[in-house]
């Protein structure tokens, strides 16, 4: 493991993991979330998450007040994020019923 990995997360290890939210309605797609930063300077929070995918997001969000990205995750990488200060929760995208039977008419 590289030496600045374990350094930036070290300070981690000392804090609860973010949390993985439960969607309200619809089944979780599996391996698919969306990572929610810790509101401060989100490119470089987003760059310093992102350097752990194995592949690009599906999205990045910079908006006023949310910061953070989609993206498709193994396991692993799941806990690996939920151990970084800068990550406030991940969220598991969902399908409804209703979306996945092409809508209700």
């Amino acid at each position: 493991m590289k030496l600045s990995l374990l350094l930036t997360l070290l300070p981690a290890v000392l804090a609860l993991p973010a949390p993985v939210l439960l969607p309200r309605a619809g089944s979780p797609i599996p391996g698919k979330y969306i990572v929610k930063l810790k509101n401060g300077d989100f490119e470089n929070l987003i760059n310093n998450a992102l350097k752990f995918l194995n592949k690009d997001p599906d999205h990045v969000y910079n908006l006023d007040g949310f910061g953070g990205f989609a993206a498709e995750l193994s396991d692993q990488v799941v806990q690996l994020l939920r151990l970084l200060p800068e990550v406030q929760f991940l969220f598991p995208v969902s399908v409804t019923l209703a979306n996945s039977l092409g809508g209700i008419h």
